[in-house]
């Protein structure tokens, strides 16, 4: 059976779920629609608030509403128990969406230390990685993770003597460093594709 049609029939069995999810999806396609706008435009001028959303912003909101529908509306892989299940779906769904609004919240602070992620910022960002990792896993299957964690480790460990080096990801970063540029830099998991100037 396949990814889709698992969480098909899981929202069949869980009405209240589905109804979260509905909700979910009518938010965010409410949220696409006045990026889109010229209407936020207008009401900023008149009422003096911000609400344009800029593309950065706008690309971590987005990514918290898809993030927390892959990991609401797809089932575990694994049944711990019954009843803690859907706390633990939950807990993982609120911790997803939390590491994407926490670069939207604090993106003055994130950029005013770029390259010296505090203990914050290196949680948030294992925690983001792991939840997306958590819902690929999910919606595509397990290879596509497999290759990721290829990625992944070559990142953490290329600056070690078995694994050469890549000019496209020598950027001279620490490993503290790489985990906060992979999950909150605009050209990380999160962000823009990869992109460098010609030497």
């Amino acid at each position: 059976m396949s990814a889709t049609a698992t969480a098909a029939v899981s929202l069949e069995a869980e009405p209240s779920r589905s109804r979260w999810v509905g909700f979910i999806c009518i938010a965010w396609s409410l949220f696409q629609l006045w990026v889109a706008a010229d209407f936020p435009f207008y009401l900023s001028e008149i009422t003096g608030w911000k609400l344009v959303f800029n593309n950065q912003e706008a690309r971590q909101i987005h990514l918290a509403f898809g993030l927390g529908l892959a990991l609401g509306a797809y089932p575990v892989m694994r049944s711990v128990h019954p009843r803690i299940d859907p706390f633990l779906k939950g807990g993982l769904l609120v911790l997803g969406v939390a590491a994407c609004l926490y670069l939207y919240i604090f993106k003055l602070d994130i950029a005013n230390r770029a390259g010296l992620p505090n203990r914050a910022d290196l949680l948030l960002s294992l925690a983001g990685i792991f939840c997306v990792m958590v819902a690929v896993y999910r919606v595509v299957g397990l290879p596509l993770v497999i290759v990721a964690g290829c990625f992944l480790f070559y990142v953490m460990f290329r600056a070690s003597g078995f694994l050469s080096r890549c000019d496209a990801l020598e950027r001279g970063l620490a490993e503290q460093g790489q985990l906060a540029f992979l999950d909150a830099d605009r050209r990380g998991v999160r962000g823009w594709r990869w992109a460098y100037p010609p030497q």
